[in-house]
Order: structure tokens, then C-alpha cells, then sequence
């Protein structure tokens, strides 16, 4: 494996040749490792992992589940995020606005392994949470569950019965969209629309000001567009 254009293995980064690295340090995890680099000067992008895999089961942005092992970056502050496979070999690289003529910290990552691959993906989650400092409520958010045709009525049972959200199914007709949002927002409440993981239909919620969403997944590789995309917004 190659960190920032330097071999890496049993646990250390060997320094083989010149780069416009300064420094690239190591901090060992239950379950592997992260590294954080600090860059003298920055190209527009930068490599910061090269490996070779055997079998690729997941790959988005930010992270790719192998068949041993998961890679993923824990955050996207200066710089984009972006994975990609070709043949064997997958790279992580770190895409900056512009070139950089001066010391910069890179944006981590982290190497999982040793263990089963959903038990990973949580972990690599667990982690992005804990490095991005996202807070957690014990709180569940109360929500009353609603067909399209009856959110009104629901939507005044929500508030007799101090609930915090209306969910209704996903519906193409922005009319009906609009009204549910404008009935919400009057009783305080909060809109949610449930809906299988579709990126286009989740942008279109988010511009009528629907900020909260029950998505259906059916890979790993969803769940890493949809963090990209959502952001600070509530996925259930």
C-alpha cells in the first residue's frame, strides 16, 4: 500500500523517495489505522492511497468496503473526496480548489480490517461521528406516519399527541409536496418523506425544504453518496 506516494507496511511509512510531503503520521485504531498528512505545496489533486484489491464490494466518494478490508476518508473540509478502481488497484485522492503554495494538513483516512465487513462499515461510521464532532440525541424524534391523501388530518393528531414529524410516502406531484411542507412548517412539525435511495427525487425534496427522510438502501455504496449529498440533513 502507498500513502501520499510512500510505502506503507507493517505499520509504518517508509520514506523511499522525494515528495511534497513534510510529514505523514500514523495513529493505530482498534481496527487498523488513520493517516494525516501535512503537504508543503498542494497540486489541484493529490493522491493519498493507492492499494491493490482482490474483490471491491462497495465504492463511493468517501469510503470502499473490500472483501478484508474498508478505506474511507473521515471528513471533506478544504478537500473533495474522490475513489476510484482500475484493474487491481484502488486510489483515494483529495481534490483542492486550487493549488496550495504553502504547508497544509490533508484531510484523513482511515484502514480497517480484521473483522466482519458490516461490523466495519458501522465502525468507519462510529469513527466519521466521533471526527466530525456530530452530535447524538437519546431522544427519538416522535413521528406520526401518514398516507398522502390524510396528512392534514394526521398532521393535527401530531399535535394533540406532541409528536415532532408527519411521514408521508414519496409522491411526484409537487403540489401536493408543497402543501405537505406549508401545513407542516404552520403546526411546527416537522416534513418527512420516506422514499427508496434515489438522488435525484432526495435533491428535489431538499429544494422544497424537506429536511428530514426515511431512505431504503440497497448497498453499502448508496449510504456514502447519500452522506455527500445530505450533509447535516436527518436520514432515519
Amino acid at each position: 500500500m502507498r500513502v501520499f506516494g510512500q510505502l506503507w507496511e507493517n505499520g509504518r511509512v517508509i520514506f523511499h523517495e522525494a515528495s511534497k510531503i513534510t510529514s505523514i503520521e500514523t495513529k493505530e485504531l482498534d481496527f487498523g489505522y488513520q493517516f494525516l498528512a501535512t503537504l508543503a505545496i498542494s497540486d489541484k489533486k493529490v493522491e493519498a492511497f493507492s492499494l491493490k484489491v482482490d474483490q471491491l464490494f462497495a465504492i463511493s466518494n468517501n469510503f470502499a468496503i473490500c472483501d478484508d478490508f474498508l478505506v474511507g476518508f473521515l471528513s471533506e473540509r478544504i478537500a473533495q473526496a474522490h475513489l476510484s478502481k482500475t484493474g487491481e488497484e484502488l486510489k483515494g485522492y483529495l481534490i483542492y480548489p486550487s493549488y496550495v503554495n504553502m504547508p497544509i494538513e490533508s484531510e484523513p483516512f482511515i484502514l480497517l480490517k480484521g473483522a466482519r465487513k458490516d461490523f466495519l462499515f458501522k465502525e468507519y461510521l462510529r469513527i466519521v461521528i466521533e471526527h466530525n464532532r456530530i452530535t447524538k440525541t437519546n431522544l427519538p424524534l416522535r413521528i406520526v406516519s401518514s398516507s398522502v391523501d390524510e396528512f392534514e388530518k394526521r398532521a393535527q393528531h401530531a399535535v394533540a399527541n406532541n409528536c415532532d414529524s408527519v411521514l408521508i410516502p414519496y409522491t411526484e406531484d409537487e403540489k401536493i409536496l408543497k402543501h405537505f411542507v406549508s401545513i407542516c412548517k404552520e403546526l411546527k412539525l416537522q416534513p418527512m418523506v420516506s422514499l427508496k435511495f434515489d438522488t435525484a427525487a432526495i435533491k428535489r425534496l431538499k429544494e422544497l425544504g424537506i429536511e428530514c427522510f426515511r431512505i431504503q438502501f440497497s448497498d453499502f455504496g448508496e449510504f456514502g453518496q447519500l452522506s455527500s449529498l445530505l450533509k447535516d440533513f436527518c436520514v432515519i
